[in-house]
């Protein structure tokens, strides 16, 4: 399931608060990433529990909670 990201807030380096859309579903997510985030882009899964930023492979972020 891809995800647009509606706001990002920044907790401490490299961890971030996002939340997130889906259709008609909503959520916050903590994520571990050294690259930026920003409102509008897209996070798409790929294996081994990772996501992508806007498709970029080598730019990858691991979710480590949802609320």
């Amino acid at each position: 399931m891809e995800w647009l990201v509606l706001n990002v807030q920044i907790l401490q380096q490299s961890h971030q608060a996002l939340i997130l859309e889906s259709g008609k579903i909503r959520v916050i997510a903590h994520v571990n990433t050294q690259f930026d985030v920003k409102p509008q882009d897209i996070i798409s899964p790929v294996k081994d529990a990772f996501y992508t930023i806007n498709h970029h492979i080598e730019k990858r972020i691991l979710f480590f909670e949802r609320v």
